[in-house]
């Protein structure tokens, strides 16, 4: 051994190395320069294989493809130096100015360690503050006080963080969560987009989880309280924001590369992290401008992350998973008609029922077109199971001017109010529950209301993202020939 070190000795000398300042000491062993990554070997397809492939792509599985990409959680970007594998048979040992030295591993373990404290700027990714601090703060009950995270390793092909996403209630076989009826309505259609977006991404809402794929998740059960991940839909640009200060602490980079703002918040230098590595989180607010009025206004919807964290109510927005059905391909199964009894589950955070799809349909006839009879129904177990009905032949009240309204019950948990607008058969307002009274578990639409179409009643034409599709009511005129005398409005929306 003794040897050994003095063969070594040259060799610190002439690059001043340093040694790792975390985890156990690597034995001994010959130090080399990190390899670089070696180069891809994939070539571009040529003009002939282009013209056959795109011979056999259909229209719709090429927007299939650019909905999944529009979907894509950004927190799965790539890292080649981690992912790949490549670097696995090396352990970083120590440092020059300009060098990492590793030692080939020959089997043995590399040791995860602490890496310090990853830094979230709040100002260019405040919705995953939003999200994380919700479910550290106030469902962990952290106060603030830091909590430690655990690296598991992946990408964006991994096995593992696909496993994760599929846990945390993120991939379903209709894309997330935030893009499927009645999810879509709930959160998306009702989301204040920003009036003059700057990027494509401004105008589009994905699903962020906490924690993130990349991190070491538990797996999911449902009996969990408080549930092991919360989920927000948030702009792209805003969840682009949280991927990056995630990917640029890994791979110490941008503010954690030397001379860096950051930089000391980041343990290991210019060492890759490896499997379990683990470290903090911190809601960092250095970049909002006092003097700037919409970086305040910006802050002022970060309720979840600044002391005293007095405000750890709902805002609306956080949900979760609370039951999970995977399909043949091992994917969480939503469809439409969306049934909460046989597909994936989801409730609002602190809320402790499922989110419904309820559908109401209103028959609308007499020569007047005032008379309105009302159903509404749920899918339960692969049933259509009627909740309520109103009948304007049994109730007077349901013969409607413009202006009159009548609520239905049944078995919903919420009163559904239904008030007619305008002249023949009208526009038709629908509430359902009481702001005053029913916190969160309440929904306003018109029959004129559209909204994002993908999954939607009807999801192409002109009829594409409504919440009423209507249709004629044929019957007959006295000699018996078939005619219109009337519209079925069926209409769906979020309830619980």
């Amino acid at each position: 051994m003794l040897a050994v070190l003095l063969a070594l000795l040259p060799l610190a000398a002439s690059h001043d190395v340093k040694p790792i300042q975390f985890g156990r000491p690597a034995p001994i062993g010959t130090l080399i320069s990190l390899p670089t990554p070696a180069a891809s070997n994939e070539r571009p397809i040529n003009k002939s294989e282009q013209e056959q492939y795109a011979s056999h792509v259909h229209l719709e599985d090429t927007v299939d493809q650019i909905q999944l990409l529009m979907d894509a959680d950004f927190t799965e970007i790539d890292d080649s130096l981690e992912d790949s594998g490549e670097f696995d048979q090396y352990v970083p040992v120590g440092t020059t100015d300009d060098t990492t030295l590793v030692r080939r591993a020959n089997g043995i373990e590399k040791r995860a360690a602490f890496r310090g404290t990853m830094q979230i700027d709040c100002l260019e990714a405040p919705e995953v503050c939003q999200n994380a601090c919700w479910y550290q703060n106030c469902l962990m009950d952290a106060k603030g006080v830091t909590t430690t995270i655990k690296y598991q390793d992946g990408g964006r092909n991994s096995a593992r963080d696909s496993a994760n996403r599929l846990q945390s209630g993120v991939t379903t076989s209709r894309g997330r969560p935030c893009t499927t009826w009645p999810f879509g309505q709930k959160f998306w259609d009702t989301y204040q987009f920003n009036p003059n977006p700057v990027e494509e991404s401004e105008k589009y809402l994905e699903t962020d989880e906490w924690p993130m794929a990349s991190f070491e998740n538990p797996a999911f059960d449902e009996t969990a309280n408080p549930p092991q991940h919360t989920l927000r839909c948030i702009t792209g640009q805003s969840n682009k924001g949280g991927a990056r200060a995630w990917t640029n602490f890994r791979r110490g980079h941008g503010p954690y590369a030397e001379g860096g703002k950051w930089e000391n918040f980041r343990l290991g230098a210019k060492t890759h992290f490896v499997r379990y590595d683990e470290f903090n989180v911190a809601f960092n607010f250095d970049s909002f401008d006092p003097n700037n009025a919409d970086h305040q206004n910006v802050r002022k919807t970060l309720t979840f992350c600044e002391a005293p964290y007095a405000n750890c109510k709902n805002d609306g927005r956080q949900f979760h998973m609370s039951k999970l059905v995977t399909n043949s391909k091992s994917t969480g199964q939503l469809a439409w008609p969306y049934d909460a009894t046989t597909q994936n589950a989801y409730q609002l955070d602190y809320e402790g029922t499922d989110i419904k799809q309820y559908h109401v349909t209103l028959a609308i006839t007499g020569d007047d077109q005032d008379e309105v009879a009302a159903q509404v129904s749920v899918y339960e177990n692969g049933d259509e199971t009627i909740v309520a009905t109103r009948d304007s032949t049994t109730d007077s009240s349901l013969t409607m001017e413009d202006g009159d309204s009548f609520s239905i019950k049944g078995n919903l948990p919420k009163t559904l109010k239904v008030e007619k607008s305008g002249i023949g058969c009208g526009t038709f307002k629908f509430t359902y529950g009481d702001a005053q009274a029913d916190g969160l578990a309440v929904f306003g639409f018109d029959s004129e209301d559209i909204g994002y179409g993908r999954w939607s009643h009807t999801e192409k034409g002109r009829n594409s993202g409504r919440y009423c599709v209507p249709e004629d009511i044929q019957g007959q005129d006295a000699n018996g020939a078939a005619i219109v005398i009337g519209t079925r409005l069926k209409c769906s929306f979020p309830g619980w």
